[in-house]
């Protein structure tokens, strides 16, 4: 299940459950065409100040305090099973990926034609 609002993010803090978070966001930086994206990590939501924040688990499986994001800057959903985030995290690739040939097909049509 895909979980959305600030109460629901701030009761899954209280209930120290394990999460997944993802991003793939198309940046709207004009240098490079970066994305802001995160694929599927486990971790776990914390609630700091009435503001629920992400932990990714590290390398040793403890929770990496260093590392926390703001589930709304970095714009992270948070599903509560792996599956299903990986699910989702490739339908927003998908979507960038159309993008991104439809963007290369209208290019296409502005190259000439030099046979003749």
């Amino acid at each position: 299940m895909i979980i959305v609002g600030k109460e629901n993010l701030l009761e899954m803090a209280h209930k120290k459950i394990d999460v997944w978070a993802y991003s793939f966001v198309k940046s709207k930086s004009n240098k490079k065409n970066r994305s802001c994206h995160t694929r599927p990590v486990r971790g776990q939501i914390i609630d700091n100040c009435g503001h629920p924040y992400f932990i990714p688990y590290g390398s040793k499986g403890k929770l990496t305090v260093s590392k926390r994001k703001d589930i709304y800057s970095c714009q992270l959903n948070i599903s509560n099973n792996e599956q299903e985030a990986k699910r989702e995290y490739n339908k927003l690739v998908e979507k960038q990926m159309k993008n991104l040939q439809s963007q290369m097909d209208e290019l296409k049509e502005l190259l000439f034609d030099l046979k003749s």
